[in-house]
């Protein structure tokens, strides 16, 4: 049988003739639909050692929580937003869950109930359906940011539900980085600057290794295509070095290309 679903022996030889019961648990998990159990029972028969048994049930899950479509999965930098969720209890009988008491989650995030519960019966099953609301913080971090918020039944049981998002700046710079070799020289690269958000302009770009000022465009946009002629040998001896972008976007005036200098290559050794 599958994990977690078992068949107990049977009490006593069964005789000529004569019954016997076969106690079989099935536990599911959360699942939802239509399964099918089989098992084997092994028998001192010589004609029958095996018989083969299925159970089949249509099953309807007792809890399930659903994010909702309108829920923000990315965040722009500085910026809060909110995740909504769906959580439906079911109850047949005296069996399944009750709905939902409360919610909870520790700061920086917070929950609440987003309007009153929904109950419905049909074909036996008691049905609770409730919104979530999760609101994110603004933050200053990139990248993935996790969370979760507790819901909490009527008998003290609770139930954590993990969240995640991901932040990221309004304006990005393409690439983000450059490495160089150092006898290299006097080198031409491309750059894209984009903003999701709004038009706008750059302002202009300073760095010691930029040999000439490039020509910068004249109108707002959401895309900036840049070209940057670089002297490496500025630098002098340090392996690293920075090019400042400055925009008039209100939350990125300044966008950073971090530059890393490799040692000039001798022969086929790098």
């Amino acid at each position: 049988v599958p994990c977690c679903s078992k068949v107990l022996p049977v009490a006593g030889p069964i005789p000529a003739q004569g019954t016997g019961k076969v106690t079989v648990e099935f536990k599911p998990g959360f699942q939802t639909g239509k399964r099918r159990l089989t098992f084997e029972v092994h028998t001192s028969e010589p004609e029958s050692p095996g018989l083969g048994f299925a159970i089949l049930a249509d099953l309807t899950s007792a809890f399930d929580v659903k994010i909702a479509n309108s829920s923000d999965r990315t965040l722009p930098l500085n910026r809060p937003g909110h995740q909504s969720f769906e959580v439906v209890c079911r109850k047949v009988g005296e069996d399944g869950r009750d709905p939902v008491q409360s919610v909870e989650a520790a700061a920086p995030l917070t929950a609440e109930f987003d309007g009153p519960a929904i109950v419905t019966n049909s074909a036996g099953v008691r049905q609770s359906s409730r919104k979530v609301m999760i609101r994110l913080p603004a933050s200053s971090k990139e990248g993935l940011q996790r969370g979760e918020f507790t819901l909490v039944w009527p008998d003290g049981s609770r139930r954590n539900q993990l969240i995640d998002w991901k932040v990221e700046p309004l304006v990005t710079v393409t690439p983000a980085g450059l490495t160089l070799r150092s006898s290299a020289g006097l080198i031409s690269k491309d750059v894209v600057i984009q903003a999701t958000d709004r038009p706008f302009r750059i302002l202009g770009v300073d760095s010691v290794i930029v040999a000439e000022p490039p020509r910068l465009p004249v109108d707002s946009a959401r895309l900036h295509p840049l070209k940057l002629s670089l002297d490496l040998s500025r630098l002098g001896s340090s392996q690293t070095g920075e090019i400042i972008i400055k925009t008039d976007h209100p939350d990125h005036p300044t966008l950073k290309i971090s530059v890393l200098i490799l040692p000039e290559t001798r022969g086929n050794r790098p």
